[in-house]
């Protein structure tokens, strides 16, 4: 039974010789990978933090961590924590023009990328340095924050959203609309008082022509003055609405005056 085992012992003691120097050789180069790794972040890790690069300082002390020896990883936790110190902070806060405080949702980039959404009363950490704030796309603000403070206010003032003030949801302007209302009204009031004063008219003829007397002809006078007086007014306020009309293409009016009538016609584009 032994000789039937021993070719298989030979063959198992042939393999094992045969891996050992490359299990080792495996090992070698794992050490040799960490000690490069080790020494690459512990120097730039050194290198970041003077330059106040401390995101890009921390990473590396995170892996100065991990592959550096107990002597040296002792450094890197004493490093960490003087970074972690020196990243200063910021704290947002947005306001409308009257000095009330935005509660609506606002979101806020910093050089161009998102930062956060506002209401956040959280601090948030940033790089040293000179840095642009985008309120909304409505308000912007630059600020300069220095490696250690904590809590720099960054405010802005946002802006409301302006209408134009000559617009309505129709899309059409308010003021001209308003007078061409108004002015439309007079004219009308202008033109059933002209009538009414010739229908009155031929009552007169027909009751007491030629003895009317002037208290049977005053009232048909005064109606037509008073029609006169609202059409020239209700004309005054077309042509001002014509000319603060938007010019896309020119509108335009006719009004024709007698003495006992009224004519008004107005095109618009």
């Amino acid at each position: 039974m032994y000789c039937d085992a021993l070719p298989k012992l030979v063959v198992v003691c042939a393999i094992v010789i045969a891996w050992a120097p490359r299990a080792v050789a495996a090992e070698g180069d794992v050490a040799v990978s960490r000690k490069a790794r080790c020494e690459a972040s512990y120097e730039a890790a050194q290198r970041l933090k003077r330059e106040e690069q401390f995101s890009a300082a921390k990473a590396q002390l995170a892996i100065c961590s991990e592959t550096c020896p107990d002597a040296l990883v002792e450094d890197c936790a004493r490093w960490l924590a003087d970074v972690t110190a020196l990243v200063p902070t910021v704290r947002l806060s947005v306001k409308d023009e009257r000095g009330a405080v935005v509660a609506a949702p606002v979101d806020v980039t910093m050089d161009g990328r998102w930062l956060t959404r506002l209401p956040d009363d959280r601090p948030i950490a940033v790089e040293p340095g000179r840095h642009v704030f985008r309120f909304a796309n409505r308000s912007e603000v630059s600020e300069v924050v220095h490696a250690g403070e904590r809590e720099h206010l960054v405010e802005a003032i946002l802006p409301r959203e302006r209408v134009a003030a000559t617009s309505t949801g129709s899309g059409l302007p308010v003021l001209p609309s308003i007078l061409v209302g108004i002015g439309g009204l007079a004219l009308a009031t202008a033109g059933v008082l002209t009538i009414k004063g010739h229908v009155d008219r031929s009552e007169l003829r027909s009751s007491c022509y030629p003895y009317c007397t002037e208290d049977d002809v005053a009232p048909i006078r005064t109606m037509w003055n008073v029609a006169a007086g609202l059409a020239a007014g209700g004309a005054a306020l077309v042509g001002v609405a014509i000319v603060l009309w938007p010019k896309r293409s020119a509108p335009t009016a006719t009004v024709t005056l007698w003495p006992q009538a009224v004519a008004f016609s107005w095109m618009l584009p």
